[in-house]
């Protein structure tokens, strides 16, 4: 359903339960810190970088796009291919 179609009472319902959600997670977030080296921050970066069909990067982009073209070039200057 869209965000449009609510009424005031389930949409102040569903703001809260995402509130609270985002508060649990920040709880677990301070009791599980990530604990990664550069190096490990890297290959996860690479990793997700070739999890991008190799047409879809070499494609050519929409102007709109230009977050998804910000972080495309930036994996692709980490993954060393620019």
């Amino acid at each position: 359903m869209a965000v449009s179609n609510l009424d005031a009472k389930e949409y102040k319902r569903r703001l809260l339960e995402r509130a609270a959600g985002l508060k649990r997670f920040a709880e677990w977030e301070t009791e599980h810190p990530v604990e990664m080296s550069p190096a490990q921050a890297l290959a996860a970066i690479g990793a997700l970088y070739d999890l991008i069909p190799l047409q879809a990067r070499k494609r050519d982009f929409d102007s709109k796009l230009k977050g998804i073209i910000a972080m495309r070039t930036a994996l692709a200057v980490l993954k060393g291919s620019r």
